[in-house]
């Protein structure tokens, strides 16, 4: 049997890795994250699937130039980056080019050549920022080099701007898997001279620590995905911590300074579900199973559901791991934020585990529904904002897990129902009062009279969503908002939801007078005339929460 550990986790949000510079000029493309690219897109990104959950493949595609750099790949670059650092399910990246004979041919210099000095710069500075966007990215990126790359012919590795007389301005993924066709060069003193000329092979390039991998031509992306696939059976935590350790540890200025990277990056996987699902498939001598807790940005908390094999359904240990990730969330002090999401496709939550609950005697149902409803009270009345993601069916417990949250997000492809009436009961964790508080005594009769299934478009006219985004969108929607939530005075947005909540709950009169005290709360907070001084100094303002 699963252990409650891995259906769900809640963690406080630590940057897993280095905070991702912002992607110079980015603006969202109108694609949707994750799913392939246009044909005639120069940059497609998509998601293996089963038995490659976790790995992403993002491919080069313009053959008729060797995949050479313009701005608009570059731009389409940028924009898979930013969906990648979005998609919480991702464990490994690999970048791959579709075409024989080449991995990228460096900058697209038939279009340089009509660019002023100027638009060079930023060219080379847009790239340069690209490119650390990306190696600055929480999770491990293998590039699968098969041919040309930055320049040459037949697996060939070269930095041929010195030719142009300009030096190279760009930096590689973090681990390389080559094929190569032909010819040898053995290690010499001269490696990092020669590795400047335009037509060094890649058993140079292995011999010179540029690629963790040469195999025989054809073979790297096999190789590669060996690779991948064997990073995605170890807690992902601990990869991402991992990276950040070595990443940060070899800029700085010593050894003493790196081991306390080492340090800091050990004690935030220290008191991991994770670390102890490990420790536990040891001692069971059995393979573990990881949660794939996400890291966010510092103050955003992620509580995700995870059991595939039943639709997220809310069974007895579903629901103990839900309240011991919810007193996690309430015990954080940094939390600012919590993101509600599932890491099934096509599934919020299918609501309770009718297979289990067949089983239970009457004492046991009113027992587990009691809890059921006090978790998502105890949920709701949680003093940070939460925000529900949701893609695909919440039908019954996991449509009233959503109404206890303060904001819903949902994909273009949800539906949601509470059913219970067809059953012969009714909903019973809040369904019948949640719903009316929001779409109305009537409207909400009449969903949970006939239990009928009802659309995103639905949902969001009646104000059971917030916003309906195009499917798969939904949780990069909630990380927006949840990053503007972020920035704001942390004891200002308790104090307004405390507000908001209670109010609505007593008469007018008396919802002022709880809103007068909130208002107290903040008048005399370091956070409020740091607002003030941001403001008149015109910069961002930095909130501590006191």
């Amino acid at each position: 049997m699963r252990s409650p550990r891995s259906f769900l986790a809640a963690v406080s949000g630590h940057l897993a890795g280095r905070q991702a510079p912002a992607a110079p000029g980015h603006h969202s493309l109108p694609v949707r994250t994750l799913q392939t690219l246009a044909q005639r897109e120069p940059v497609r990104l998509k998601k293996l699937s089963a038995p490659d959950t976790g790995i992403l493949e993002l491919t080069l595609e313009r053959p008729e130039v060797k995949n050479a750099i313009s701005w608009e790949l570059m731009t389409r670059l940028r924009g898979a980056i930013h969906k990648i650092e979005a998609d919480a399910t991702a464990k490994v990246v690999l970048v791959a080019s579709s075409g024989p004979g080449v991995f990228c041919a460096g900058a697209d210099l038939k279009e340089r050549r009509h660019m002023s000095s100027s638009h060079v710069k930023e060219y080379a500075n847009s790239l340069r920022s690209t490119f650390s966007y990306f190696e600055a990215l929480s999770i491990p990126t293998i590039a699968v080099i098969e041919g040309a790359a930055l320049g040459g012919e037949n697996a060939t590795l070269g930095l041929p701007e010195t030719g142009l007389a300009i030096i190279p301005g760009t930096i590689l993924p973090n681990l390389f898997s080559s094929g190569i066709k032909n010819g040898t060069c053995n290690y010499d003193d001269n490696c990092p001279r020669k590795i400047n000329n335009y037509d060094e092979n890649w058993v140079h390039a292995f011999n010179c620590r540029l690629a963790n991998y040469c195999v025989p031509a054809g073979e790297a992306y096999g190789k590669a995905l060996e690779l991948a696939r064997e990073m995605t059976k170890k807690g992902p935590l601990g990869v991402r911590m991992a990276k950040k350790a070595i990443d940060q540890g070899m800029e700085v200025a010593d050894m003493r300074s790196a081991l306390a990277v080492e340090g800091e990056c050990y004690e935030q996987l220290l008191h991991t579900q994770d670390r102890l699902e490990g420790l536990a498939a040891f001692a069971d001598k059995r393979e573990p199973v990881y949660t794939g807790e996400l890291w966010l940005a510092s103050g955003i908390v992620e509580l995700r559901l995870e059991r595939p094999e039943a639709r997220n359904a809310i069974g007895k240990e579903m629901l103990k791991g839900l309240r011991s990730a919810m007193d996690k969330v309430g015990a954080d002090p940094t939390a600012n934020v919590v993101l509600v999401a599932s890491s099934v496709p096509k599934v919020f939550c299918a609501g309770a585990d009718l297979k289990e609950r067949r089983l239970m005697g009457p004492s046991e149902v009113r027992e587990f529904v009691n809890t059921l409803r006090a978790t998502f009270s105890s949920f709701e009345a949680l003093p940070i904002p939460t925000i529900a993601v949701v893609e695909g069916a919440a039908f019954g417990g996991g449509l009233e897990l959503a109404l206890s949250c303060d904001l819903r997000i949902c994909g273009e492809s949800a539906t949601f129902s509470l059913p219970e009436t067809g059953l012969a009961i009714i909903p019973g964790a809040g369904g019948t009062q949640r719903l009316p508080r929001i779409v109305g005594r009537a409207r909400a009769k009449e969903l949970i009279f006939t239990g009928r299934r009802f659309d995103a478009t639905e949902a969001v006219n009646m104000g059971v969503v917030n916003y309906c985004v195009p499917g798969g969108e939904a949780y990069q929607k909630a990380l927006e908002l949840a990053r503007e939530i972020n920035q704001k005075g942390p004891l200002a947005i308790r104090m307004a939801k405390k507000a908001i909540n209670e109010g609505m709950e007593v008469d007018l009169s008396s919802a002022l007078a709880v809103e007068e005290e909130c208002y107290e709360q903040v008048l005399h907070t370091r956070d409020r005339l740091e607002g003030l001084a941001a403001f008149a100094e015109k910069r961002r303002p930095l909130y501590t929460g006191k």
